[in-house]
């Protein structure tokens, strides 16, 4: 049974088109990754199928009976949304609007009834959809469920990047879906929420669409491979790492191809190039009849040859130390304490980096990881005892909620906002980081979650 299928779907940003009739169907209970580069319209395709965007043309099928759940790469929430707030959230809504259809019954005259009693069955319908007499018990089921619980009060603004994503996917499952789409689920969480993560959704007995760049999510999951390429989508059947291996084959077969094609071309090129000297030395209406015959068969055969294979794909050029930056002591970490009410992240806590030095940070979601990285932006200095930075050090930070970007600024903008810098400078700092000439006026709130990360670390470059 098909629980999705995209029939020659066409999708435009402004006038950019972003996808190019995809076609594609998901089947009940399969598990399927979609991978592309960044900004190549997974994150589209998602919410075309949740219907928060719409396609240029196309048809979208979606069975009635059906039930989507969504798991956006970035967690939408009220500041002051406590954990349980959040996801009773959706039933909240629900049961309101079911509270005003049964008020509204009692008062209408007559001759609304009709009208009345079909918005009550559709109120009450979506209530039994969720189970909503039952709804808030599921809920604190569903915290316990996810290692939640306990937390019910907290604040969402205050939980961090891996418990927001738990809590996200709490949400969605809450609706009990039979499709789940997943937009990089496994950012934030730490080793054993992937771990989990993993284990979870290969129990999933629903359908479900990954959007991810973690291979070893896709290599254990995935069934089948969605590639987004160009605007069009190819599907590879297996994991990852099958996926790899018959990508190789495909582009070392379209090399082969291309080196074949190359050479005939060479010899046409070479055949017409002859055939017009001796068309000149004799004069003769046959020769010339010959080569106009031989430059029409190179012509179709330049316009039908084959592409060259991108066996190479382009990295990013980021250097971060200069000389000027170089110190022995690039932070200094004595007697750090911090928490949160009665809970304590860090207990004089000690650390030191030298310059040059590249570290990674560990630990489970929520242990103050996020903590510590905004405490010494906010707080590190060569006089501070506990945050000690290096005196000749330039921090930046990449943040993982992107907070730091203004959605309605273009991304020359938001590079020239950090430093001041020419446009110019600005385009080939940004070229460095992969953004094309055709970018530099895009908005930041156009951008997906990948191109963000990479305005991110260019904007680090320019400090």
């Amino acid at each position: 049974m098909q629980v999705a299928s995209f029939q020659n779907i066409t999708s435009h940003y402004g006038a950019d088109e972003v996808l190019s009739g995809v076609s594609f169907q998901i089947n009940s209970g399969e598990k399927l990754g979609m991978i592309g580069v960044n900004g190549s319209g997974k994150t589209t395709i998602l919410r075309i199928l949740t219907g928060e965007q719409e396609q240029t043309a196309g048809e979208i099928l979606i069975p009635s009976d059906v039930r989507v759940g969504y798991v956006p790469q970035y967690v939408k929430h009220n500041d002051a949304d406590t954990t349980m707030e959040f996801l009773l959230s959706d039933y909240r809504a629900i049961s309101e609007n079911l509270r005003l259809q049964e008020e509204n019954l009692e008062k209408v005259l007559e001759k609304d009834t009709n009208a009345a009693l079909r918005a009550y069955q559709r109120a009450r319908d979506d209530y039994d959809r969720v189970d909503g007499d039952l709804f808030p018990q599921r809920a604190e089921a569903m915290l316990d469920t996810m290692a939640l619980k306990g937390k019910e009060d907290q604040k969402v603004d205050s939980m961090s990047g891996g418990e927001k994503n738990v809590l996200s996917l709490a949400r969605a499952l809450l609706s009990e879906p039979d499709l789940l789409l997943l937009d990089e689920p496994a950012n934030h969480l730490d080793y054993l929420g992937v771990a989990w993560l993993e284990d979870f959704l290969v129990r999933f007995k629903g359908a479900v669409l990954i959007v991810s760049h973690n291979r070893y999510l896709l290599d254990r999951v995935a069934g089948g491979i969605l590639e987004l390429d160009g605007g069009k989508i190819t599907r590879y059947e297996g994991n990852y790492s099958a996926y790899r291996a018959a990508k190789l084959r495909k582009l070392l077969a379209q090399q082969s191809d291309y080196i074949a094609n190359q050479k005939r071309l060479a010899r046409l090129e070479e055949l017409v190039r002859r055939f017009a000297e001796i068309a000149k030395v004799y004069d003769s209406k046959e020769w010339g009849r010959r080569l106009r015959a031989r430059r029409s068969q190179l012509e179709r055969e330049k316009k039908n040859a084959v592409e060259k294979p991108e066996l190479n794909q382009s990295a990013l050029a980021a250097q971060f130390l200069s000389e000027e930056t170089q110190a022995d002591i690039a932070l200094q970490m004595r007697d750090y304490t911090r928490g949160f009410d009665d809970f304590t992240l860090f207990d004089n806590a000690e650390m030191d980096i030298a310059g040059g030095d590249a570290v990674a940070l560990v630990g489970a979601n929520g242990s103050g990881k996020t903590t510590l990285l905004k405490d010494i932006v906010e707080r590190g200095d060569w006089s501070n005892h506990d945050l000690r930075i290096g005196p000749s050090m330039n921090v930046g930070y990449s943040a993982q909620q992107q907070e730091v970007l203004d959605d309605d600024r273009t991304i020359v903008e938001e590079i020239r906002d950090a430093a001041p810098m020419t446009s110019q400078s600005a385009f080939a700092l940004l070229n460095r980081f992969m953004f094309q000439p055709e970018d530099m006026q895009k908005r930041v709130g156009e951008l997906s979650g990948g191109e963000r990360n990479r305005l991110q670390l260019a904007r680090l470059m320019a400090l």
